[in-house]
């Protein structure tokens, strides 16, 4: 489950092509952005590289996935998709831009924030 102010995945193994990073009835205290952050070196230098959908508070549910493509190398795409279904099965509240980013030497760190979240799980695979 997902609670405190950022989710954080370290050490991502160099094993993969592509990272998907899924959330599953995430919901957030306040008005908020929910993005991805992500490091070459394991933390230390965050750089942000996308971002999910905006979130009007801790009422609203969102579900949705982020794909970043040969995240191994200096730079990159990620595509990201949540929609707010707490109410119905529309998304209309959703941001689907892709983002470009570079990292020097690739991404082995992750992070989630935005602001506080209260509830949901945020999954990173290897693909």
């Amino acid at each position: 489950s997902t609670s405190g102010t950022q989710v954080n995945f370290a050490s991502i193994p160099s094993t993969y092509s592509n990272l998907l990073i899924v959330l599953e009835g995430v919901s957030m205290t306040g008005a908020v952005f929910i993005n991805l952050k992500a490091s070459g070196d394991n933390g230390s230098t965050i750089t942000a590289v996308g971002s999910f959908g905006l979130t009007s508070g801790g009422a609203d549910t969102f579900y949705g996935a982020g794909i970043i493509t040969g995240y191994l190398r200096n730079a990159g795409i990620v595509r990201a998709l949540a929609g707010n279904l707490t109410t119905d099965t529309s998304s209309t509240n959703a941001s689907s831009n892709p983002y470009a980013w570079r990292i020097s030497g690739g991404i082995d760190y992750l992070r989630v924030d935005g602001g506080t979240f209260d509830a949901g799980t945020i999954t990173l695979y290897g693909m």
